[in-house]
């Protein structure tokens, strides 16, 4: 026989597996009739947003050029790189946005 706190432990591991399974059946049965998971889909959206929010700001700082204006460090590395960072970002800003920008094309295959 089983002390209490067994039992009740071996029914929380079971309950949390019966739990885990049912959310992989069901991401499973999304997936097959959308042909993605919604977070998948949650996460171009916000892929193409930053797209374009980018393509908007370097269009901007291109402007900026085209009238004389000097730019800052930055923003003369970011139209370098193709990615536009704000000056006014924290560094590990910089990278997350960075990062996210190079994951685009990954997100769209």
């Amino acid at each position: 026989m089983l002390d209490p706190w067994t039992a009740l432990s071996l029914a929380a591991s079971i309950a949390q597996f019966i739990d885990f399974g049912s959310d992989v059946v069901s991401q499973a049965r999304e997936i097959r009739e959308r042909g993605s998971s919604v977070q998948t889909q949650h996460l171009k959206e916000i892929a193409e947003n930053l797209k374009n929010c980018n393509a908007s700001l370097e269009a901007q700082v291109r402007s900026r050029v085209a009238e004389g204006v000097k730019l800052t460090p930055e923003e003369k590395v970011g139209l370098q790189l193709g990615v536009l960072t704000l000056a006014d970002s924290t560094s590990s800003q910089r990278t997350s946005t960075t990062l996210l920008l190079h994951a685009i094309p990954l997100l769209k295959k």
